[in-house]
């Protein structure tokens, strides 16, 4: 697992120890629209990824595959509506499959397990 901390020269949190997935969040996340059955994409963004539903809750919405073991993301639902992650988790790749929502306003820690090939995220 790799150590992470916060850094007050940089935004947010950084990876410190560990192979790196992508850099540190030096500079404005983009933010990324999820329309109905949408994917949050994962692969070379940084630790903190910024969603909205765009127009109106949404579910069966699943999370791009991990790249490494205990890779870690932080989802944000920055948008007024919710997100459902789709109910069979092999296709949401979120092992609690439809009973994580992420609330408007609300925020996700994800870890990625390689072995299970699911995020394994706080719960809801």
């Amino acid at each position: 697992m790799p150590s992470i901390h916060l850094d007050p020269t940089k935004k947010g949190l950084v990876q410190k120890t560990g192979k790196v997935v992508s850099g540190d969040t030096l500079s404005d996340v983009a933010l990324q629209e999820i329309g109905a059955a949408g994917t949050i994409l994962t692969k070379d963004k940084g630790m903190l990824i910024r969603v909205d539903a765009a127009g109106g809750a949404r579910s069966d919405v699943k999370i791009e595959k991990g790249t490494v073991d205990g890779q870690i993301v932080v989802i944000m639902n920055v948008g007024g509506e919710s997100l459902t992650m789709h109910a069979t988790t092999t296709t949401s790749n979120v092992a609690l499959g439809n009973a994580c929502v992420i609330a408007p306003g609300a925020s996700l820690f994800c870890v990625y397990d390689s072995t299970t090939s699911k995020w394994h995220t706080t719960e809801t």
